[in-house]
This record gives structure tokens, C-alpha cells and sequence, in this order.
């Protein structure tokens, strides 16, 4: 009696699981196609912190590169917006330490996208996570972000201006001495108001590398 009581149930449940799965097909269908490449470039780019960390010991002696040291940074992320199609954007900075466990990078960032002209000065407050030390690199350090920043430009000559933030995580790696390669993936909160008052949404996700090259100052 069991047995045909589950045959029943089973068959009774099996419209609702293909009824959510056609209702998944159909939002994922939804999706605009260059979200789905960022999406996609996301994807790869954990693929990869997760296999660098793979197979990794913790680091026994000091790495040439602390978080401690001073260093200059510039590369470049792939950014969505609320409002806006998908773009991109270019930055540069100098980072400086707090601690041992923290560095503020003070930036310049240049946001590139249909109809936009975004600029930002911003601060990234990087907090570290964990470091592994692999045979292909000297060292690998996993790390939190927190950011702050003054955004100002135009959308389709509207004027605005105002403060956003930013969270995410990030790897990086020393890949000869001094110099080290960095993959980010960060969500940016930026609601703003043109000088008509009305609201541009421009919050969005950023996927991005950068080069760095680290120094004792």
C-alpha cells in the first residue's frame, strides 16, 4: 500500500516540478543578453579564484608583497547599471596602509556606457581573508572590500552628482617580485538625482582585473 500511495503522490506532484521548471526557463529567458555575459564573466572568475586556492598550504614565511606595503594599482571592470546598458570601466590609484589586516586604496574611476559619463573618487577599504602560498605563485590572498565614493557626470545631458558605496570580494596574487595581478567582483548601491530631481538608478555589478605593483615607502 505504501508503495502505491508514493506511485500516486509522485504522479500527482509532477505537473507543479514541471510547472516551476517552465517558470524558470521563462525568467532566465528574460534576461538581457549582455547581463548574461557578465554573469558568465563572473562565473569564470570565481571558477578561477576557486581553483587557484585548490591544492593550496598556508604560507609559512613572510610574502614578498605584505598588505602593509604602499601600491600603486590601475585596470579595468566590466559594470552594469539599473538605467543604463551594460558598459565598462578604467581606474588608477595608490594604496596606503592602516594596519596590517588593512589597506585604503584612494582611486580615480571612469565609467564608460551608452548615453553615460560616470566618474567616481572613491576609497577602497580592503580587509584581509585568508593567504595561500602555491607553487605557480608566490602568494595568494583572498580579501573583503568595503568602498566610498563621490560620483558625478551625465546621463543623456542631465547633470548629477552624489555619494555610493560598494561591497565585494577579491584574490590577488604576486606574479614576480613587486608586481601582482588582482580579480574583483563587487555590487555598487548608487541612487541618484539629477538637477531636476528625478531618480537614476545605477546601482549594478563589477567584474574586474587590475595590476599592482607594491613597495616598503
Amino acid at each position: 500500500m505504501l508503495l502505491i500511495d508514493d506511485i500516486i503522490t509522485d504522479e500527482i506532484n509532477q505537473p507543479k516540478l514541471t510547472q516551476e521548471r517552465m517558470l524558470l526557463v521563462t525568467k532566465l529567458s528574460t534576461v538581457p543578453g549582455k547581463r548574461i555575459l557578465v554573469l558568465l564573466l563572473v562565473l569564470v572568475l570565481l571558477a578561477a579564484m576557486s581553483f587557484l586556492a585548490g591544492e593550496a598550504v598556508v604560507a609559512e614565511e613572510p610574502p614578498e608583497i605584505e598588505l602593509s606595503d604602499t601600491r600603486v594599482t590601475a585596470g579595468g571592470r566590466v559594470a552594469t547599471f539599473g538605467d543604463v546598458d551594460t558598459g565598462f570601466a578604467v581606474f588608477g590609484g595608490l594604496g596606503v596602509p592602516l594596519s596590517e589586516d588593512v589597506l585604503m586604496v584612494a582611486q580615480y574611476e571612469r565609467y564608460f556606457a551608452e548615453d553615460l559619463g560616470l566618474n567616481a573618487v572613491s576609497a577602497d577599504f580592503i580587509y584581509e581573508l585568508a593567504q595561500v602560498v602555491r607553487e605557480e605563485f608566490e602568494v595568494l590572498r583572498f580579501y573583503a572590500k568595503g568602498n566610498l565614493g563621490y560620483y558625478f557626470g551625465s546621463l543623456e545631458e542631465r547633470d548629477f552628482s552624489g555619494m555610493g558605496i560598494k561591497a565585494g570580494v577579491g584574490a590577488e596574487a604576486e606574479i614576480i617580485a613587486g608586481f601582482g595581478l588582482g580579480a574583483d567582483l563587487a555590487f555598487r548601491n548608487l541612487d541618484i538625482s539629477d538637477e531636476e530631481d528625478e531618480d537614476i538608478n545605477l546601482a549594478g555589478l563589477e567584474a574586474g582585473l587590475q595590476l599592482f605593483y607594491g613597495f616598503e615607502f
